[in-house]
This record gives C-alpha cells, structure tokens and sequence, in this order.
C-alpha cells in the first residue's frame, strides 16, 4: 500500500499558526484544594457548604474554567427506609451552575448503595463523588467555586470528609 501525503499549503499552516498565537486550548493555571474537616449536614432542603471549595483568578475574560469536585462522604439514617440521597451543586460565588440529585428534576440520587449496620437500625454508605462541569465565568476577578448539599427527605444525615478524608476541588484555566 502506498502511503499518500496530502499537502496543507497555507490554510493548515494559518490555522495552526493561528491557534499557536492565541494561545487557544492551553492550560493557564491549576488549583488544587484538599479538605479533611468532618461536616454534618441534617437540615432537609437546605443547601450548606461540604467544605469542598477552591479560588481562582482567570488571566482572561474568555478563559473556561474546568470544575473537578471530588467529594467523600458517609449518608446515613437512623430508620429502616434504605433510601439514602443527597442534592448536591456547584456554586460559583452565590450562584448555583450545576445540580444533580431531586432537586435537578429528576431521581438521580447521588448515593446508589447501602450497608447495613447488624446492631442497629442505622444504614449508611460512603461514597466517593466526581464530576467534571466546564464553566465560563467571563471575569478576570478572584473566583471562588464550592461544592454544597443537601439532603432529600429528612431522614438521611451527610459526613462530608468522613473520618477525616479528603475531598477536594479542583479549578482548571482552559485559555481561549
């Protein structure tokens, strides 16, 4: 089989050069933020701070921020439902930009197992999280992102960081 070569001429080469000057597609800076605090969440509905969280400052209006929560976690209850869910959001500054769980419209718990306590009632799972949400927050200023919970019927009580494991965020500059 012969091998083709096909030529570019200027408009592969323009572009290439094009993207080279702009800077597109490049990584500008990474944060990293790890949590061990224990933090307990039991009110029903209300979304609280899990402790996972991270700053930026994007060089450019343009820049894409890659959002990487990663969240360890212990549901539990003290009853014999074996439903054990959370909502669970990103909020850049004080506005929510992604939610999954009920509260995202549709029964998309974040916890999926249970583990059954022999001596007790009690039923629990830990749980490790991630996601990856691209964000555009069209600002040079400091940013702050977190990741909050709440849960979904009152009956389940969240350990975020249990046991002292970390969780952590992690912000991503994608250069436009």
């Amino acid at each position: 089989m012969a091998l083709s070569t096909i030529g570019t001429n200027s408009i592969a080469d323009d572009a290439i050069t094009a993207a080279k000057a702009t800077g597109f597609g490049k990584i500008g800076q990474i944060v990293v933020n790890r949590n061990t605090s224990n933090i307990n969440i039991t009110a029903d509905g209300s979304y609280t701070d899990t402790g996972v969280t991270a700053t930026i400052t994007p060089t450019a209006t343009s820049s894409k921020i890659l959002v990487i929560p990663s969240f360890c976690y212990l549901l539990y209850q003290q009853n014999t439902d074996k439903r054990l869910g959370t909502n669970l959001r990103i909020v850049r500054g004080s506005t929510a930009v992604e939610t999954w769980g009920n509260d995202a419209g549709a029964l998309a718990d974040t916890g999926i197992g249970t583990y059954n306590y022999p001596s007790s009632q009690q039923i629990g799972m830990v749980n490790i999280w991630t996601t990856v949400y691209e964000d555009s927050p069209n600002t040079t200023s400091s940013t702050t992102f977190k990741l909050q919970a709440s849960n979904i019927d009152n009956k389940t009580q969240i350990g975020c960081q249990h046991q002292t494991k970390a969780s952590s965020m992690t912000l991503i500059e994608v250069l436009a």
